[in-house]
């Protein structure tokens, strides 16, 4: 058997492309016998076809594609996880978080990554003390990743942990000084609440 995404981008118009529908992206059934495809592989199609859709960030069509994958086959963890990807891409932040968090479920031995890829979602969500719980996990497998200190650094400033939020936003900007005056760091934010510019890292 051909490879799943050869035979799709090789699938004509009428075969594999997406046509748009009121409110969501329909998949175009594909004839997987002629083709060659075994049906149980069909949900490698829809994740493989939805990736493509996010490479070209057409996130809400890559999430209906992707949630047809998950639907299909509700034990793939990759699945979920790029359907988080795509979720956060078009900016359904409950939606990517839940995903996350299903994926986190069947994939536990990589909890740390899926914290990692949740916790800013909380914080778009305003929901710091979850961004915290999910940031500090990643941080003890992921102790040198910048992000995680400067989200850690805005979770905690939303908790008005002031002196903690400074030290992390520091240590992410040890670790990558580029972000140094970058949005979403604290420093800003710790002005408007009148701390002054004096409570920013030197």
């Amino acid at each position: 058997m051909r490879p799943l995404l050869a035979l799709m981008l090789a699938g004509s118009a009428a075969h594999a492309a997406p046509r748009e529908t009121p409110g969501e992206i329909a998949f175009v059934p594909i004839e997987a016998k002629k083709l060659g495809v075994c049906e149980n592989d069909l949900f490698l199609m829809y994740a493989n076809y939805g990736y493509l859709h996010m490479a070209s960030q057409n996130f809400d069509g890559a999430a209906a594609l992707l949630g047809k994958s998950v639907e299909l086959k509700p034990s793939y963890f990759k699945g979920w996880e790029y359907l988080g990807l795509a979720r956060a891409g078009a900016g359904d932040f409950p939606g990517a978080a839940a995903a996350y968090s299903k994926a986190w479920e069947l994939d536990p031995a990589n909890a740390a990554h899926y914290a990692y890829k949740r916790g800013p979602l909380y914080l778009s969500l305003n929901k710091p003390e979850l961004a915290l719980k999910d940031l500090d996990l990643a941080l003890k497998t992921l102790p040198s990743r910048a992000l995680i200190h400067r989200d850690r650094s805005m979770a905690l400033l939303l908790l008005k942990r002031y002196g903690e939020s400074e030290r992390a936003f520091a240590e992410a900007v040890r670790l990558d000084p580029s972000l140094r005056g970058k949005p979403g760091g604290p420093c800003p934010r710790l002005s408007e609440l009148g701390r002054g510019g004096e409570a920013c890292p030197p």
